[in-house]
């Protein structure tokens, strides 16, 4: 076995010798991108046995849901309060059976300081991955997390996309998925999937920087031709300029707001259905989109238990908009008690629809796809703001750009503020490089929402 044998069979335990053909294609065509990472599933066979055990799960378990808890989640939160301090703490004088809707809820802000003492203390550490979050409000969460777990992103993923028409089959010699981005800069790579039989993956980005030749994104777009793309809202904005010809079985839109006036606008465009899929780093894939009421999701794993509750953590009556709660899941080094997603939402109904009867419920607040512009026009990503932002002591922040293009950034930070005067200075010059020398930053501190996620980006410019 060559050096280069191992390291792949490191990251792809399962890895077969007819996978690496596609694998090859992705890697060395003329038109691909400059790679600068690899990745692998990690997924053994014991892994594979457990996914398809969740995938079973997935359709056997979908469901109306009662408006308390499972007694499974019950259980399970009886078995882990001798392991874990922190459901120890939570659950100090409180009968879960009894208290359920009087636990505390899990803050944000506990995933970022009390983490070591909500991982089991008996967890198997040897397994961990580590999965940064967005940092879309602020600083990145380091959430940890089980290759297992991550693989069962896949099942959900398909189930999504068939209850969109897209009865796709996959094997080595296909290419399931395009993963899209427009940003400065990111990771891309390309891979192959254990769960899809070697089909392969990439994530690429739209940016010109990342391309030996200008119309090299559309053409290994078109080369490669995947059954569907994945992406967020602003990529797929950004995808119908550079590669307008692109199409694939579906498009699965993630991370930010889809609206409905874009998502007609996609569907008209790709020739396709677009599945918007509501995911957390800390949960995973919560919701995706009804085929048949688009602008409402369907809870799509069932090992989570969603409610609806207020300031106070209270239940409030279904219909009612409330913050979404997340119990339970299938990641073995962040039990979820109560978690507090950040975001707002209520409950349509607990019986779903004819298609699928599981939960079906409505985000109110969502992250909505801002466009930002330097002084020359051009689109800036607000990610690309956020991967600076992200390098800085800030718990929250929220950057509002106003019609004369400059910019007030509001910052929550994890000490007294102000930031030191030299961090303050670096922070503004690496923002002028992004929106422009010339371009006038404002900062202060005063952001306080009591914990709640701001509004990150707010552009009061024309969108186009």
């Amino acid at each position: 076995m060559t050096r280069l044998d191992a390291a792949l069979l490191e990251r792809i335990p399962q890895f077969k010798p007819e996978w690496r053909e596609t694998l090859h294609r992705m890697r060395e065509h003329p038109a691909a991108p400059v790679w600068n990472t690899e990745v692998g599933d990690r997924v053994g066979l014991d892994d594979a046995r457990w996914v398809a055990w969740f995938e079973e799960e997935l359709h056997r378990k979908r469901g109306g849901v009662d408006a308390g808890p499972p007694d499974g989640l019950l259980q399970w939160i009886r078995e882990l309060a001798p392991r874990s301090v922190y459901f120890r703490e939570r659950l100090a004088g409180l009968n879960p059976d009894r208290d359920f809707a009087r636990i505390k809820p899990m803050e944000r802000a506990d995933l970022g300081g009390s983490l070591a003492r909500i991982i089991p203390e008996d967890a198997d550490l040897d397994r961990l991955v580590v999965n940064p979050t967005s940092g879309t409000t602020g600083a990145p969460l380091l959430c940890p997390n089980h290759p297992r777990a991550v693989a069962c992103y896949d099942p959900m993923i398909q189930f999504a996309l068939r209850r969109h028409g897209l009865n796709a089959l996959y094997d080595h010699t296909k290419i399931a998925a395009l993963q899209v981005c427009a940003q400065r800069r990111t990771t891309v790579y390309a891979t192959v999937h254990s769960y899809l039989n070697g089909a392969g993956f990439a994530k690429i980005n739209l940016d010109e920087s990342g391309w030996r030749r200008a119309e090299h994104a559309a053409d290994y777009i078109r080369e490669m031709a995947p059954q569907f793309l994945s992406g967020d809202p602003w990529a797929y904005v950004e995808l119908m300029r550079v590669a307008p010809q692109a199409r694939a079985g579906a498009l699965l839109s993630t991370a930010l707001t889809l609206g409905p006036a874009l998502r007609t606008q996609l569907e008209m465009h790709f020739g396709c259905p677009v599945v918007d899929v509501y995911s957390l780093n800390e949960t995973g894939p919560i919701g995706y989109s009804s085929p048949e009421y688009p602008q409402f999701f369907h809870q799509l794993p069932t090992d989570l238990y969603l409610e609806i509750v207020n300031a106070a953590g209270d239940p409030v009556p279904d219909g009612e908009v409330g913050d979404l709660l997340a119990s339970g899941g299938r990641n073995p080094y962040l039990p979820l008690l109560r978690y507090r997603t950040g975001d707002r939402a209520r409950i349509v109904s607990r019986s779903g629809t004819r298609g699928d009867p599981a939960l079906l419920f409505e985000l109110i607040e969502g992250r909505t796809a801002v466009f930002f512009r330097d002084g020359a026009g051009r689109r800036i990503n607000p990610i690309d703001s956020g991967r600076i932002l992200r390098q800085y002591p800030i718990i929250q922040h929220q950057l509002i750009q106003r019609r004369d293009f400059s910019f007030d950034l509001s910052l929550l930070i994890a000490e007294t503020p102000p930031l030191p005067p030299a961090l303050e200075t670096r922070l503004l010059g690496e923002l002028g490089e992004l929106f422009g020398e010339t371009t006038q930053i404002r900062i202060s501190y005063d952001l306080d929402l009591a914990g709640r996620k701001p509004t990150p980006y707010v552009c009061e410019l024309e969108s186009g």
